[in-house]
């Protein structure tokens, strides 16, 4: 074909563009030669989501030729798409079908030749094959006829209507032309392996170490339990609207519940980190990295319940697929970009899913689809303001100023991590309190159950309780009021409020034996509404300090 357009057929300049801008690839396969044979052109396409052969009539061949006259009938049409079907993409185990269309170029939609096309017209059916038929007519007076086909849905077709229109209407490009508008290559140069899609999940596995190592004594099995996955920055709304613990909407992205949960979020990071540390470059991915964490935890704490707890890199991973899969539209129409898309919707459709999770665990699906909506806007952000003469999108100091913003945001999360001051391990074991909360438990063990756990608020409370048995009620006071200093662990370790009511209570009554009516109301005013309805809760109410005096 002729690189010159003054010197091209329509048909010749066609093929040229639909090869250099859609992905078509001129030539057949060995099967299509009865279809090669009786046309004047053939370009094939796989795209990931069929197999499609362009049959090319020319009817102003530049070598004074005569039109050819196409004498295939349908079932010949489907006798050979049959045989072309082995070259057809498979989804989920099936073949996805083949396409034959049939285009006349430079013709008049007469009757006659509407009727032959949409007489070979037909869906795939079982043959898993589609014939389809074309008329350009540049020259016809009314634009919206100038394209003619047998396909109801043409529009959202390849190489679609919009293309065909703004082909036939616009000066044509020479070869250079058309290189240029094209632009360069997609891809940073500079990136010859994932090392920042690697250095993330090393990261995480690292920390899910610390949440092995951070868990309360006598943890076992290899998951960390809910007051540790709190204590070290899981996402909770209470903690984060009425704590103002903001850095949670961050450090939350690094926590894993479970190594089934790490290894899932791992194979994911690393389809979507492998595809955009090369196309956006690494500042783009670290940026989309934390603008996904962000609206997956925004997500979250605008939809999921109060209660919950959620944790994981989930909500980033959906940004980066969902950014890979929209930013893909910067490569060239054809089977590299219907590989990459096409990869990341499998993994990212099936995330927003909300389906029950084979292993009962509760998905995030508000992370999911918030962090997927963050980071699809970022991609079509970063694909219409790409300049195709770069490799790389623009905006690479913001993306640099978002990632800083977002180790920022995590330093500010490591400090408040630490200002917990290790809350999980902080709690005695469980089935150790249950078996001096007795009442029979002699002071001694109690002493050292403190000595062992003193940032426990319920040895503190079962201490206390003894003391008041042993009319101890000042020791009673002094380990209640220690409970309460803890008020991080509170907070943290006890969201309910359940063991603070029940703290605040006993000390109330001690207060109250002693006739300090007012210091008791003022101890117990902070749960005056934590019971049902907002209502004062059963003991308190029963001592009368959550009324009006």
């Amino acid at each position: 074909m002729s690189a010159d357009p003054a010197a091209e057929s329509l048909t010749q300049y066609l093929a040229r563009r639909l090869v250099a801008e859609k992905g078509f690839v001129p030539g057949h396969v060995a099967e299509a030669a009865e279809l090669a044979a009786a046309v004047d052109h053939v370009l094939t396409l796989d795209n990931g989501t069929g197999f499609v052969m362009l049959a090319l009539i020319d009817h102003d061949r530049r070598d004074g030729a005569a039109s050819r006259n196409f004498t295939l009938t349908q079932p010949d049409l489907v006798r050979i798409g049959a045989a072309c079907l082995r070259y057809a993409p498979t989804f989920n185990g099936a073949k996805l079908p083949v396409g034959i269309q049939l285009w006349h170029i430079n013709a008049p939609a007469s009757p006659e030749r509407r009727e032959r096309l949409a007489a070979l017209h037909r869906s795939p059916g079982l043959e898993k094959v589609s014939v389809a038929g074309f008329i350009l007519d540049p020259s016809a007076t009314d634009p919206s006829q100038r394209v003619w086909t047998t396909l109801p849905w043409y529009k959202s077709s390849h190489p679609g209507a919009r293309w065909l229109r703004s082909m036939l209407s616009s000066p044509r490009l020479s070869a250079e032309e058309l290189a240029r508008s094209l632009g360069v290559a997609a891809g940073d140069p500079s990136v010859h392996r994932p090392a920042l899609t690697w250095s993330i999940i090393a990261a995480l596995t690292v920390i899910y170490g610390v949440e092995l190592v951070a868990r309360p004594a006598g943890a076992s099995g290899f998951s960390p339990d809910i007051t540790t996955l709190i204590s070290l920055g899981g996402l909770a709304r209470d903690l984060v609207t009425e704590g103002g613990e903001w850095w949670r909407t961050l450090t939350a992205a690094c926590l894993h519940g479970s190594p089934l949960h790490l290894l899932m979020n791992g194979v994911a990071l690393f389809m979507a980190g492998v595809v955009l540390e090369h196309l956006l470059g690494r500042a783009w991915l670290a940026a989309l990295f934390v603008v996904g964490a962000l609206g997956g935890s925004l997500m979250g704490l605008a939809i999921n319940p109060g209660h919950l707890v959620s944790v994981g890199a989930s909500g980033a991973i959906m940004g980066l697929l969902a950014a890979a899969l929209v930013s893909a539209m910067r490569l060239p129409e054809g089977p590299a970009r219907s590989s990459v898309q096409g990869m990341m919707a499998r993994v990212l459709i099936p995330s927003l899913l909300p389906l029950a999770s084979a292993s009962g665990a509760r998905i995030d699906y508000a992370a999911h689809f918030g962090g997927a909506l963050a980071g699809a806007l970022a991609g079509f952000a970063l694909w219409k303001t790409w300049d195709v003469g770069s490799p790389t999108p623009r905006g690479r100091r913001v993306a640099l100023g978002i990632t800083l913003a977002g180790m920022l945001g995590l330093a500010w999360g490591v400090y408040g991590v630490a200002q917990t001051r290790g809350v999980a391990t902080a709690l005695a074991p469980q089935d150790e309190i249950a078996r001096l909360a007795t009442g029979e438990a002699p002071p001694a063990a109690l002493d050292a159950l403190v000595r062992r756990w003193p940032r426990d608020p319920r040895v503190r409370f079962v201490r206390a309780a003894a003391r008041i048995n042993a009319d101890n009620p000042a020791g009673a006071e002094e380990d209640l009021r220690a409970a309460l200093a803890e008020d991080r662990v509170l907070r943290t370790g006890f969201r309910d409020r359940r063991l603070e009511i029940e703290v605040r209570t006993l000390l109330a009554q001690v207060l109250a034996q002693r006739g300090q009516d007012a210091e008791a109301r003022a101890v117990v005013a902070p749960v005056c509404h934590e019971g049902p309805g907002g209502r004062a809760p059963t003991g308190l109410s029963m001592l009368g300090y959550c009324e009006r005096p």
